[in-house]
């Protein structure tokens, strides 16, 4: 793939267009000049354009749904939602959201490795029930994590290459530096009695997460199973 090729399809891909230019000149001398095409992919989401194109996508959810949940919970009962994989994204809401913005008693757990992403989500959200702790959930064991230049896609898993090559906007993705870490399963790490909502978004590690996590999985209340 060509510089000019690689930076028009960063154009269609997340700005619906192509691109004009000056824009696709800019670009492709950056790009012969730093030898870093990743920049390309980080200017553009940093954009005006872009950011008024993709505005924070709002959850969707049958109203009716949360006033019937609502309406079946104890008084004085709190939801417990459980977010592992916690950061914020830049355009994505929580997948819980509804349950905050009905005003459901809701206590938020959530855990995610990088530890400025943490800090960056309590600031944010300060004043919410909203417990955070820079733990990587996984199996108990020690693992690579895979820090990666957009870093919503590290993972305990390494990159495809063969695999990420093949779409255009995934081949700018790399790996900028790795560390070993110690994962924790859910099981050690939660001590509330019930898990309402359990949220996992780990790059791959779900399943293996799960299979460590049998006694969280079997947290119900009483309610839910009368």
């Amino acid at each position: 793939m060509t510089s000019s090729e690689y930076v028009s399809n960063l154009y269609r891909l997340l700005l619906g267009r192509q691109p004009d230019d000056a824009g696709l000149q800019f670009w492709v001398n950056f790009i012969e000049a730093s030898g870093d095409p990743t920049e390309v992919l980080a200017g553009i989401l940093d954009s005006p354009e872009y950011r008024s194109r993709n505005t924070k996508q709002t959850m969707q959810c049958d109203t009716s749904k949360v006033a019937a949940l609502a309406a079946h919970l104890s008084p004085g009962r709190v939801i417990t939602v459980v977010d592992v994989g916690a950061q914020m994204l830049p355009h994505e809401e929580h997948a819980y959201l509804p349950l905050l913005n009905a005003n459901i008693p809701c206590q938020v757990i959530g855990f995610d490795p990088l530890a400025d992403r943490i800090q960056e989500r309590a600031e944010h959200e300060k004043g919410h029930n909203l417990q955070l702790l820079p733990y990587a959930i996984g199996d108990g064991g020690q693992h690579t994590l895979y820090i990666n230049n957009v870093d919503a896609t590290s993972s305990l898993y390494p990159f495809n290459e063969e695999v990420i090559k093949q779409f255009a906007d995934m081949s700018s993705l790399s790996t900028v530096k790795s560390e070993k870490i110690s994962t924790h399963t859910l099981d050690d790490v939660l001590t509330c009695k019930t898990v309402d909502f359990l949220k996992l978004d780990i790059q791959g590690f779900e399943l293996r997460s799960l299979e460590a996590a049998l006694t969280t999985l079997s947290r119900r209340s009483e309610e839910h199973t009368s």
